[in-house]
């Protein structure tokens, strides 16, 4: 899990320092790792009986290959909004999930779910 910690901290290294912060590339980037966050947090729900997971679509105690599909899903359709979709959709798009994304690592950081062991 540490590993995977240094691999987001990477990814988010290459939002480039010149361009705007709301450059499509940035959008897409800090969407991407959004939800690579709230994937660990929802593995550390699902292994911990103190929490049930809220998102209907996994259920209150999804397996592990369940998380890894909805999450890996949501990247590549995340990849996918921002390659064929029309430009003002895109940046919608990755706007939009950002904000959720926020949203659901917050509200899971307020009742003690952790992003590491």
């Amino acid at each position: 899990m540490k590993y995977l910690l240094v691999v987001i901290a990477l990814f988010c290294g290459s939002v480039q320092a010149d361009s705007s912060w709301l450059s499509l590339k940035n959008l897409k980037y800090t969407a991407s790792t959004l939800l690579i966050v709230d994937l660990i947090q929802t593995h550390e729900i699902s292994r911990n009986d103190r929490y049930v997971e809220a998102n209907p679509v996994l259920g209150e105690n999804p397996s592990k290959e369940k998380i890894n599909l909805y999450f890996s899903s949501a990247i590549l359709l995340n990849q996918f909004a921002t390659k064929y979709l029309s430009y003002g959709f895109q940046k919608f798009i990755q706007v939009a999930v950002i904000s959720v994304e926020t949203s659901y690592i917050a509200g899971n950081a307020s009742i003690g779910v952790k992003m590491y062991n």
